[in-house]
Parts: C-alpha cells; structure tokens; sequence
C-alpha cells in the first residue's frame, strides 16, 4: 500500500498525485472501521474459554495493529519526501530570482563583486538550505589529509566513485569547510545543443549554470573546437586576475577565491581501455578509467599567472565493488535518488601539490591515477584508506554542521519569490525618478550650454592679459632699463 500511494518523480512532476489525498484518507477511515469490527469479534467471543481461541485473537488484533502502523508510516514518509522535493524546488528558484538580481544590478558595474555575492549569497545559501532538506550525508576524512584552503585559487581533480553523487559529495565537502560556494565544477559542453551543457538541457538549469558561470569544456568533436578552447582560455584567466593572494601581481583586481572541480575520467566507458592504454603507452588501471588531459592542462595554463594549488582527491563509498560506476548526470533522476535513497558514507583522502611539481612532470596526472588507483585497491580489500598510526578519520555531518546558517539561507531562499513584487514597486518610481533628473539635465546643457569652459577659458584669457600688464621688467642686467629703451 505504501509503494501504491508513493508518487513517482512522474507523477510528482506533473502534479498527477495530489487525486491520491482522498484516498489516503478514506484508507484511514476503513482501518478505524476494521478496528470496530475486531473489537465487537472481540466481544461476542468473550464467553469462549478455549485458549487456541483467544490466542489466534489476539494475534489478529496484533498483526492488524501492525499493518496500520507500518501503512501510515510509508504515508508520511511519502508526503514527506514530496514536501522535501517541493521546498528544495522552491529554493532552487530563489538562488535563480537572487542570481538574476546581482547580475541586473551588480555584474554591469563589477564583475569580481557579481562573482563574490553570488557565491557567498546565492551558491553558499543554496548549499546551506539543501543539506538541511536532504538526508544526512556522512563524510569521512582520512588524518593525513591536506585541508583544502578558503582562499586562493585552486584545481581539484577527483575521481569516479559514486553513481552520481561524487560532485555532491564534493559540494558538501566545500560547504563543511567553509569555501562558502566556491567550488566551480567543470561540465561538459554539448556539439550540437547550441553551446549548452550537455547534461543539463533544461532552460532553468541552462540558465542558473550561465548564472553561477561554471566552466564548460568544449568537445574534440566539435565544429568550434579551436574557437571554444581559446574562450575557455580566456574565460578561466578572468578568474585568474580576480584571484590573487598566492603571489600574483594583480593586486588591483581583487581578491576571489576560486576552486575548479574536475572528473578527468568522464562518463563514457570504453571497453578497449586497455588495447588503448597499451597502443599510447599509458598506465594500465584496474580500479578507474584512463584520465583525460584537456580540463586539466587548460586549467595549468590559464591559471598559472594566481599560482594554482593542485588538490589530488580520492573517494571511496562503503560497500565499493572495486570498480567505478558509470556516473548517472541526469539532474532530475539523481535529484529524485538523493531524497529517497541512503547516501553510503564517502571515504575521502586528499593531498596538495604545488604547480611547480605538476608542471615538472608532464606524467602527472598519469601518475597520480595510478596513487589511486593502488589507494582503492587497498580500500577494496580493507575498507578504508591507508592511514600511519592510529589516528581516527575526521568525521563530517552534512545535516548537522551549522544548523543556523542553513536555517538562514533557507529562510533567504523561500524569501526571494516574495519580495520579487516588492522590488518592482520600488524600482518603477525610482527609474522614473532618475529618468526625470537625466532629462533635465540634459536639457539645461542643451539650452544654456556647458557654461563651465567659457568662464574658465575667460579666466585664462583675463589672467594672461593681467599677469602680463601687473608683471614688474627685471632687466638682465642693471645698467639696461626700458626708459632708455624707450
């Protein structure tokens, strides 16, 4: 009964199960009519004395109570899950409204601002509300990890481990340690969908991923390769110029911490991964997928002016099969997943590297999946990473940490829809305002002229004409005066 009144993400989306309300209820009012019936069983049987009897009455009552109990409470949790799925649709289109109001109003004056508001306000608050919504998310890292910094600028490469929710293992992580939105996650960008992200083809998703400025990298398949690689280029040496505290020398253009999350390893297995990693000389990897280079030194490249840190991440979930799952990308289904599946617990170990020791290497990268891939070969067998002495891991709660930061992003997000109108009536009288002043002032410079330059261009006249009459003839010499000249 539970799974029949359970909505589907179908039926959810298109709003198909609120018809099923009348029939959770009328369900009800049938339990509370059977429980009646038992209970007049119960007293027309009273003057039965044989045990056997009373025995199998008894456990009729029990199991019916039981059978009440377990349906009502899949029906909770039904109407539970669709109110989570609700609220955090509602904040996904308050992190929208917020975003399109600092572009409006901010982005046409200061970029570096629009990116630090948006990450702070918009990403960090949506991050904050989402975790508190969603199941906990337990997160454990090893002790020999290097703590990923909130400033500068840094690259994350990460691995696949998870079906799907290794990104959102990795913005949880940032959120517990306090990087306050500004994980950028490299998304892949479609060939033939007009330049868009391929995953995300929705138009809101399009639009709060240009919004959130998340680099895309152009596809080797591509008509516009060339002229996409060179625009991915220039677009992450913006983010360059904007964040410089690891020594760069642009100390005028502020200072936006930035962290480039990527998936060397894609989405697509191949199945000659080995015929190909013998044919290129590459590492031969039981464990992952061969990484690809194109992200990662478009990253070292345009980055290299804010001297990049390079954080190597590993990951691992409990009950991992030795093997990387192929990633699930669709947003709505993993939407669905996170709210009524059990996220397992994710293993993490991280280590820093500095850009000089991976630009010394051309096999870095190379190299480093083959220190995972070893990693999860021992995590395969013991599950866990390998850690010296007997140090425990440091154990993160997503739900948990900072329950009054994510009630006030939450309570910022369901806000925005509502004070959209506000806005508007507030911002008509004062563009008509500013409208009127701009006319008139342009008006009285068409009409009386820009008086400033005459009267100035008059003093200079005037005070040329008077220094040169007030200025007393100091001869070059004292026998020559201008009245013998004369």
């Amino acid at each position: 009964i539970g799974s029949y009144f359970l909505p589907t993400p179908q039926s959810f989306l298109s709003f198909g199960w609120r018809n099923d309300i009348s029939k959770i209820f009328w369900y009800l009012l049938q339990i509370q009519l059977l429980r009646f019936q038992v209970r007049a069983m119960r007293g027309t049987t009273k003057s039965i004395r044989q045990s056997s009897s009373r025995t199998q009455l008894y456990s009729l009552e029990n199991s019916t109570t039981v059978d009440e109990t377990n349906k009502l409470l899949s029906t909770f949790d039904a109407l539970y899950r669709c109110f989570v799925a609700g609220t955090s649709l509602a904040c996904g289109f308050g992190l929208i409204i917020l975003l399109s109001l600092l572009y409006l109003s901010v982005r046409p004056f200061s970029r570096p601002l629009y990116r630090r508001l948006a990450a702070s306000l918009g990403a960090s608050s949506f991050l904050d509300a989402i975790s508190l919504l969603l199941p906990n998310f337990k997160l454990l890292l090893t002790p020999d990890s290097d703590i990923l910094t909130p400033i500068g600028t840094s690259i994350i490469v990460c691995n696949h481990s998870l079906d799907g929710f290794d990104w959102w293992a990795m913005l949880m992580l940032g959120r517990c340690l306090n990087l306050h939105g500004s994980i950028r996650i490299f998304l892949k960008k479609s060939p033939t969908n007009g330049g868009a992200c391929e995953h995300f083809k929705a138009p809101p998703l399009k639009f709060l991923i240009n919004l959130l400025e998340y680099p895309l990298l152009p596809s080797v398949h591509g008509k516009d390769y060339v002229r996409d690689r060179s625009g991915l280029f220039e677009f992450l040496r913006g983010f360059a110029d904007e964040s410089n505290c690891n020594g760069a020398s642009f100390p005028h253009t502020g200072n936006n911490p930035v962290h480039f999350l990527l998936f060397p390893e894609g989405t697509d297995r191949n199945q000659d991964m080995a015929e190909f990693a013998r044919r290129e000389g590459r590492p031969q990897l039981k464990h992952l997928l061969l990484p690809r280079t194109t992200g990662f030194n478009a990253s070292l490249e345009s980055l290299r002016s804010s001297r990049p840190v390079v954080y190597d991440v590993t990951i691992a979930h409990s009950g991992y099969g030795g093997k990387s799952l192929v990633a699930d990308v669709n947003p709505w289904s993993l939407f669905w997943r996170v709210i009524t599946q059990k996220i397992p617990e994710v293993h993490i170990r991280m280590k820093k590297y500095h850009m000089e020791d991976v630009l010394r290497d051309s096999q870095w990268l190379d190299q480093c999946w083959i220190e995972k891939d070893r990693l999860l070969e021992h995590f395969y067998r013991h599950k866990c990473f390998p850690r010296a002495g007997a140090n425990k891991c440091r154990i993160l709660n997503t739900r948990f940490h900072s329950i009054e930061g994510s009630i006030v992003g939450l309570f910022r997000l369901l806000m925005m829809p509502f004070l959209v109108p506000v806005i508007i009536i507030v911002s008509i009288p004062l563009a008509w305002t500013i409208g009127w002043i701009w006319f008139a002032y342009q008006t009285y410079i068409l009409l009386l002229g820009p008086t400033d330059e005459k009267d100035s261009s008059n003093a200079n006249s005037s005070g040329k004409e008077i220094s040169g009459i007030g200025t007393p003839f100091v001869p070059v010499t004292p026998f020559v005066s201008p009245i013998t000249r004369m």
